[in-house]
């Protein structure tokens, strides 16, 4: 998954991080001020390129993988990267 990580651009991993913290694809799309679909097909996107579930989906919301998690700690960490440049 490590290398396919480097396909993805800092939008992707704000998209994984808004729907990791909140748990569905609506508040996640307000959070970044776009539509839900869009949040909907960058995620999916995202799956394949990696090759992995990051969400499992459910009637309750979505749900953060063992992969999920870890790319957003990636996203948390290049947030404060981005934010320390800044």
């Amino acid at each position: 998954m490590s290398n396919r990580i480097s396909k993805l651009s800092w939008d992707d991993l704000r998209i994984i991080r808004a729907v990791g913290k909140n748990g569905a694809l609506a508040p996640a799309a307000e959070m970044l001020g776009v539509n839900t679909s869009t949040i909907a097909r960058r995620l999916s996107k995202v799956e394949e390129i990696l090759g992995v579930t990051l969400f499992d989906r459910r009637r309750t919301g979505y749900v953060t993988t063992a992969q999920g998690e870890e790319l957003i700690a990636l996203a948390e960490r290049v947030e404060l990267d981005v934010v320390s440049v800044a």
